[in-house]
């Protein structure tokens, strides 16, 4: 496996290319540097070193993961009313999400009283 030491980013570009095209495939970043052709270090250097390269990288991973939502959409529709539940939770949290309140109060259920610590008065900060 070549170690990618050419250390420009156009001297890199076909190796770039293929690794992002694999990564939007997979989501996978050792099984995109191995289709690249460079170990697994070089990318994660490739995108320390290029903000291009890293913003490239965050939108194969975008679409990754759009495919397997994508994916996940149709499987909830014909066989999962589990995972039905959990996409409606994410998109829709407002009316489909867990429903939490946290009410806090002092001892039994009395106010909770406010002290002064290190010249600050709570009541005037708040």
């Amino acid at each position: 496996m070549s170690s990618g030491s050419d250390d420009t980013l156009a001297g890199n570009r076909k190796r770039m290319d293929a690794f992002l095209d694999r990564l939007a495939q997979t989501g996978n970043v050792a099984l995109s540097a191995k289709a690249a052709g460079v170990p697994r270090r070089t990318v994660y250097r490739w995108r320390d070193k290029w903000v291009t390269f890293a913003d490239e990288w965050e939108d194969a991973l975008d679409e990754a993961l759009d495919m397997l939502e994508g994916m996940a959409w149709k499987r909830a529709a014909k066989q999962s009313d589990r995972l039905l539940m959990f996409l409606l939770k994410a998109h829709r949290r407002g009316f489909y999400g867990d429903k939490q309140e946290i009410e806090h109060s002092g001892k039994d259920g009395g106010a909770i009283q406010l002290v002064a610590v290190g010249g600050l008065n709570p009541a005037e900060d708040i």
